[in-house]
């Protein structure tokens, strides 16, 4: 059974409070299951017709991208530029890997060869500002991305980054509680 350790929301910025304004169903939304292998699950959801745009793969109701384990951050945003603008002039790569991922729903970055997934990576970070604003809640320390977040300041879309406080889990083995973090205050977990 796959893990949820990461989960972005992405949409218009609320023009004067924070967070994301408009509907919940018509903004998409990635997540990163992890285990045995890692992989983005991206939900356009209702945001082609919201926008009023024709929707690149109408029978594909989500997309599925195996990432590199050192770029996993980085390839859940690639997935999400490359369908979401699906026809933006981008590069030879990227282009490659977006008709890879409008045809089939699916896309493995170790297939494609490292100088294209460099080329692909950095032509993402350099349009960024054209990104919806992405607000990205990891739910765990342990998660592939939770070492990965720093490099977000590459990208010049507005986000918001969302990490765990406190957590409360329990071994399905000897169900104790294993409790990380504090309810008292704001205090982030790495900073005990």
């Amino acid at each position: 059974m796959a893990t949820n350790t990461a989960m972005a929301v992405l949409g218009r910025s609320h023009p004067n409070d924070a967070g994301i304004a408009g509907e919940m169903r018509s903004n998409p939304f990635l997540r990163l299951s992890e285990n045995s292998r890692p992989g983005w699950v991206f939900r356009p959801e209702d945001y082609f017709r919201v926008q009023g745009t024709l929707d690149p793969a109408p029978r594909i109701r989500q997309f599925v991208l195996i990432p590199t384990l050192e770029h996993t951050l980085d390839d859940g945003i690639l997935l999400m530029s490359l369908v979401l603008f699906y026809d933006q002039p981008w590069g030879e790569a990227a282009c490659r890997m977006r008709d890879e991922l409008l045809e089939t729903g699916r896309l493995e970055m170790y297939t494609v060869e490292e100088p294209q997934r460099i080329e692909a990576r950095e032509e993402v970070r350099e349009r960024s500002a054209m990104l919806p604003e992405m607000v990205l809640s990891v739910f765990q320390r342990d998660s592939l991305i939770h070492d990965q977040i720093g490099m977000l300041r590459h990208y010049q879309h507005e986000m918001s980054i969302c990490m765990p406080v406190f957590t409360r889990s329990r071994s399905q083995w000897s169900r104790d509680p294993h409790e990380e973090g504090t309810l008292e205050g704001s205090m982030p977990l790495d900073a005990k």
